[in-house]
């Protein structure tokens, strides 16, 4: 059995024990109407069948940083494409930052990725966008998931 095999039954097996089905079970699907797609529900240890803003990612500042934190679910972290960190000085141009298993040091642009892995609970990540890429004040960060 492939990697990619092992990854869409994670979501697939997550969806159905949820009590999702065929009409409700996209990735893109928000069925609770809570702004959190399936997939990031998924992601995120959420329920897609009940609205809760608990895990929502939360954005804070300080005099330095522009900060994104988030729980992951250690199943989700496998099986997705594609997990990013995005962040810009407007809502159309987005620098990637990928975020994998474990923490790392700053990039080139200044970014800090922290994972406090949590074995069996959900880990905890925390994305520092430092504010001199800002302009004009503005800075911007959002999480990006792909299946």
């Amino acid at each position: 059995m492939t990697l990619e095999a092992v990854s869409a039954n994670a979501y697939d097996r997550w969806a159905l024990a949820k009590g999702l089905d065929g009409t409700n079970n996209g990735p893109a699907q928000d069925p609770d109407h809570d702004g959190l797609s399936n997939l990031l529900e998924f992601y995120l240890g959420g329920n897609p069948l009940g609205s809760s803003t608990t895990e929502f990612p939360v954005v804070s500042s300080d005099a330095t940083y522009l900060t994104l934190t988030f729980k992951r679910d250690d199943t989700a972290e496998g099986a997705v494409n594609s997990q990013l960190a995005q962040y810009g000085s407007d809502l159309t141009g987005w620098t990637d930052a990928a975020l994998g298993a474990v923490s790392s040091a700053p990039d080139a642009n200044g970014v800090i990725i922290t994972v406090v892995e949590s074995s069996i609970a959900p880990d905890d990540v925390t994305v520092q966008v430092s504010k001199v890429l800002s302009n004009a004040g503005k800075l911007f960060v959002r999480l990006k998931v792909s299946r």
